[in-house]
This record gives structure tokens, C-alpha cells and sequence, in this order.
């Protein structure tokens, strides 16, 4: 039920690179906020704080009215013409294309070094560990936030520890897929496994073990690789 959450979180990535951006330019003298690293912590700052938002919103209950759609739809569409409207100022001001800006946006795989894929591994170790080790207290929240506080589970820690699971996974796919499609890779496994699943263990052994988010990646590049060849170079320049 958290599909729109997910795709909210990856768009919302757009704008941690438009901070650093505007920040390179309040701060030329910075070398660092011009460079991939600089960036990539932005992508994460703004990913993190985006999600914190989203739980906020969704669990002030003065705003009731308020639904998770209608605050992620809010989060959506405000970072996202953040990011596009720095990215034109900082084009106007430099006269350059900002760094990362096509990478992040539609994912560069070849742009992927030893310490991203090395970070890409710790941050899927740490997501697994942590749906482990609160498995219980997840599948309480999954099915019944209410009746699970109730039942003693901390439902904010929950709550807000899912949200920044998901920002987690937005930063390290972003540099494959950018932020407009790692909604795909956030979504689909987990929707293939609730349909062939049946029960909760079932669905994890599915979207865990099969790695169906790899397997859809490697059949994407596969398909990109084979059309570069297939219509020349020149098509793919």
C-alpha cells in the first residue's frame, strides 16, 4: 500500500541535487559541492528529510484530513520542481550542465565506481538486517498501525524507520536508474511476490532471494545494450 510512498521518495531525490547546486554557486570556493560526492550526499540529506516529512505529515493527527497520498503528492510535486528549477539557475549563472544532473535523472550504470557499488551493498545489507531484525514489529504495522500500538508496538519508530529504509534505497539507485524509474525497482518485486506469494515468508523468499530487482536491472541494460548495437552508435548519441 505504500506504492505511491515509494515513488514520492525517489522524485523527491531530484531535489537534494538542486540544493548542492545552488549551494556551489552561494559557495564557489567549495570545490567539494561541485563534485559527484558532494552531490550524492545532498541526493541523501534531501532523500532522508523528504521522508521524515512524509511521516510527519502522515502521523500529525491535527491533520487528519490529510491522507498519504494528498502528503506525498504535496512532498512530490514541491521537491521535484525544486530540483528542475535549480538545475535552470544554476545553468543560467554557470553556463554549464550541473554535475550528475543526467545521471541522477535517468541513471548512468557506466557512471557506477567501486566505492557506489560498495555503498549500493552496505546499504542493502543494512535494509535486509533491519527487516530482520524487526520482523515481528513490521508485520504488526504492515497489517493494523493502530491495533499494533496498541499491542505495545512503537509504531512511529516503525513507521518512520521504513520511510528512511526507502530513502536509503532511492540513494543507491538512483545512480543505476536515476529517480525517475527507481520507483520500478522499489514497486514491481514486491508486487510480483504479493502474486505469486501466498504467505509473508513466501513474498520475502520471492523478492529477496530471487533478487527480482536485479533481474529486471540486468535485463534493462541487456535490452539498451542490444538496441545500441542494433541501431548504431549514432542513435544512441
Amino acid at each position: 500500500r505504500w506504492g505511491f510512498v515509494r515513488q514520492g521518495l525517489s522524485h523527491s531525490g531530484n531535489g537534494g541535487p538542486g540544493a548542492v547546486w545552488l549551494l556551489s554557486l552561494a559557495l564557489p570556493g567549495v570545490a567539494f559541492l561541485r563534485q559527484r560526492g558532494g552531490v550524492m550526499i545532498g541526493v541523501a540529506v534531501f532523500s532522508l528529510g523528504t521522508a521524515l516529512a512524509i511521516g510527519r505529515l502522515t502521523r500529525d493527527r491535527r491533520l487528519g484530513f490529510l491522507g498519504f497520498d494528498a502528503a506525498v503528492g504535496i512532498v512530490l510535486t514541491a521537491s521535484l520542481a525544486f530540483g528542475f528549477l535549480a538545475r535552470s539557475i544554476y545553468q543560467e549563472h554557470a553556463g554549464a550542465t550541473p554535475v550528475e544532473a543526467q545521471s541522477l535523472l535517468f541513471g548512468d550504470v557506466r557512471s557506477v565506481d567501486a566505492p557506489r557499488a560498495l555503498l549500493t551493498l552496505a546499504i542493502a545489507g543494512a535494509v535486509l538486517a533491519g527487516l530482520w531484525l524487526c520482523a515481528k514489529e513490521t508485520l504488526s504495522y504492515a497489517f493494523d498501525p493502530e491495533l499494533a500500538e496498541v499491542g505495545g508496538v512503537r509504531a512511529g519508530a516503525v513507521h518512520y524507520g521504513l520511510l528512511a529504509a526507502i530513502a536509503a534505497v532511492v540513494v543507491a539507485g538512483s545512480p543505476l536508474v536515476g529517480v525517475v524509474l527507481v520507483t520500478a525497482l522499489l514497486v514491481l518485486p514486491g508486487a510480483t511476490g504479493a502474486l505469486a506469494g501466498g504467505t509473508l515468508l513466501r513474498l520475502y523468499v520471492i523478492c529477496f532471494a530471487s533478487g527480482l530487482g536485479a533481474v529486471a536491472l540486468a535485463v534493462g541494460v541487456l535490452a539498451t545494450h542490444t538496441l545500441i548495437l542494433s541501431f548504431g552508435e549514432s542513435w544512441h548519441n
